[in-house]
Parts: structure tokens; C-alpha cells; sequence
């Protein structure tokens, strides 16, 4: 299948088994991207009608939690997306 990224490429594994993902199968956002705590607040919100498991959620909003946090302290960092 086509890669679906265009902008970045490498090796991307799963964290929970080692498997690595094939690259049509993510996306990559960077911490830097200001778009993208609404991007993730925003999925959130989709996982929770969809009934997405407690686990999943959590760590989405441990994941924005993270985000928010290294935006905040590197502010000079983040920028809006080019």
C-alpha cells in the first residue's frame, strides 16, 4: 500500500509489542505544531462517542497532558505549521 505521511519517513514501532508498522499504517504529528492540542482534544472528543476502552482514552489525555506541558515550556519552539 502507499506511504500516507509524505512529509517524514523512518522506522515507527509499536511501544507495547516491537512490531513495526508498515508505512501506510501512521501519521506523524510533531509536539512543535501549534494546530496540534486542538488535533488531539479533538480526537479525544471522537474516541469518547465512539466508545473507545478507558485505557485508550487515558492515554490520550496523558498524551495531551505531555504535549501541553513541552509546549509550554518551549515556547520558542512551538510554530504554526509549514
Amino acid at each position: 500500500m502507499e506511504k500516507i505521511d509524505l512529509k517524514y519517513s523512518g522506522d515507527i514501532y509499536k511501544t507495547k509489542d516491537g512490531k513495526k508498522l508498515e508505512d501506510d499504517e501512521y501519521i506523524v504529528f510533531r509536539t512543535q505544531d501549534r494546530a496540534l492540542l486542538s488535533v488531539l482534544i479533538s480526537y479525544l472528543k471522537k474516541c469518547d462517542e465512539l466508545g473507545c476502552s478507558l485505557k485508550h482514552t487515558n492515554g490520550v489525555v496523558s498524551l495531551i497532558s505531555r504535549v501541553a506541558n513541552w509546549q509550554a515550556e518551549n515556547l520558542d519552539k512551538v510554530k504554526i505549521p509549514d
